[in-house]
């Protein structure tokens, strides 16, 4: 069976809904197509071709796909995108399958029939935990950027500062909030 793309919604983010249950694939492609761009896969080759072709944010993938093992495609997605965030859905799971989806990289487990309003909070969930993900690693990137730097200056306020910098820095529970005027050296501080 061929694959449809359908791209719909504001373009807020990609979701692949991996699902050989046609009318399965529909409903969730059109309850959440208003928000975010749908692709949809009915086996495990069709969803790896999408995940190598374009960017995809999301994936819904269905625990039995025919014959296929959704836990093998799990693994399979897991090997070409590491990160990216994978809800498994099944009308069959149990305990077992939940905790080997999990060990395997599943975000989330969710049994059918599913209510499609948490179904939506939680694609939510994901997306704004990504934002969170790269704002974090934008500040780590900054913060390596500034790695090494010295703060130059030989004041007595400058060293009496580093002085505190250092001895805070060995206290591994410390909060600080450091404030300063723009360009004091917040940053590298």
């Amino acid at each position: 069976m061929a694959h449809e793309d359908k791209t719909l919604g504001s373009g807020a983010g990609t979701i692949l809904v991996v699902e050989d249950e046609v009318a399965q694939r529909e409903t969730l492609c059109a309850f959440l197509g208003e928000e975010y761009t749908m692709l949809e896969a009915a086996n495990g080759t069709e969803a790896l071709s999408h995940v190598k072709d374009q960017p995809v944010d999301l994936v819904f993938l269905d625990l039995r796909l025919g014959r296929e093992d959704g836990l093998e495609i799990l693994r399979k997605l897991r090997d070409e995108a590491p990160g990216l965030p994978v809800i498994m859905l099944t009308a069959h799971g149990t305990p077992e399958h939940a905790f080997t989806a999990y060990r395997h990289g599943a975000v989330h487990f969710m049994s059918k029939p599913y209510k499609l309003d948490e179904l939506k909070e939680r694609v939510r969930y994901e997306f704004e935990a990504a934002e969170l993900r790269r704002e974090k690693a934008n500040l780590e990137g900054v913060r390596a950027e500034f790695a090494g730097q010295p703060l130059l200056g030989e004041s007595p306020e400058l060293k009496r500062v580093l002085a505190q910098i250092t001895k805070i820095a060995k206290l591994s529970t410390s909060t600080v909030m450091i404030r300063g005027e723009t360009g004091a050296g917040k940053e590298l501080v």
